[in-house]
């Protein structure tokens, strides 16, 4: 069988629930090593549990990506135990509510810690890694909330946008060292439980999960061009396609798989 992935090391951050896990476990079944970070213990042991029946490569951290040390610890036990990187999907994330005039500043520098610092330290950690290989695919994923306004996310679509400019940075930078460096922006995907889960990781923000994103936490609105949400499954196979040598010619690009929200004209609802 020709697995996409056969023997990479693949690392995912948010991996253990919604899009990441969905990431993780196409990356094992198309042959990939896998370490997946997370802060949420629980579901970072059952997806581990889970990848173990895939693959016997697979090792979950309980990880805050938006803390320098606890980055630089996660990637030198991936390295103790893989020897190498050779994919990086940074998938975590959190959406709190708030315009900008309404967004209180510890809002503000939590939502961009967690959604685009924690990039930046990731690619800063994995990069001389991949550059001493001179191969290496690096996914960030992002929204279509980067692209187009959407009423009281201004914390989060700001770390959205500023995830594309940070990929194109790392892709025009060390594509001479053989990485490639791809955005991917989902649109309305049905990830059950967003809401608790943030509830329960982030307390001190529990009020900023206002009512606009609790009924598309148990399913997404057909906003869509297709007139359906998009699945978690749907967005690991295009990160499959940016990671695997499919799109070995790809880098610096923004693919946006939203079943055609942002070509849509028509009233959302």
């Amino acid at each position: 069988m020709n697995l996409l992935l056969r023997d990479k090391v693949a690392v995912v951050t948010g991996g253990a629930n919604g899009i990441g896990k969905a990431t993780a476990g196409l990356f094992a079944e198309e042959g990939a090593r896998i370490a997946i970070a997370d802060r949420d213990s629980s579901a970072l042991r059952e997806t581990v549990n889970k990848l173990r029946k895939v693959t016997d490569d697979a090792i979950g951290v309980a990880v805050d990506v938006s803390s320098e040390i606890e980055v630089s610890q996660f990637v030198a036990s991936t390295m103790a135990k893989f020897g190498r990187i050779d994919v990086l999907v940074n998938c975590v994330g959190i959406s709190l509510q708030g315009s900008v005039v309404d967004t209180p500043l510890a809002l503000w520098n939590r939502v961009l810690a967690v959604n685009l610092t924690s990039a930046f330290l990731m690619c800063r950690a994995v990069v001389p890694i991949m550059s001493a290989n001179r191969r290496g695919s690096i996914i960030n994923v992002a929204s279509i909330q980067a692209l187009v306004g959407f009423d009281g996310n201004a914390a989060y679509a700001t770390s959205k946008a500023g995830l594309i400019g940070l990929t194109r940075q790392v892709a025009v930078e060390y594509a001479g060292a053989g990485i490639r460096a791809n955005v991917l922006s989902p649109g309305g995907v049905d990830v059950r439980g967003k809401v608790e889960r943030i509830s329960r990781l982030e307390p001190a923000f529990a009020d900023a999960l206002g009512p606009s994103d609790r009924p598309r936490d148990e399913s997404a609105p057909a906003r869509s061009a297709l007139r359906t949400a998009g699945s978690p499954f749907q967005i690991a196979s295009s990160a499959l396609f940016l990671a695997s040598d499919l799109s070995s010619y790809v880098t610096g690009h923004n693919l946006v798989v939203d079943g055609g929200w942002t070509a849509w004209l028509g009233i959302p609802g």
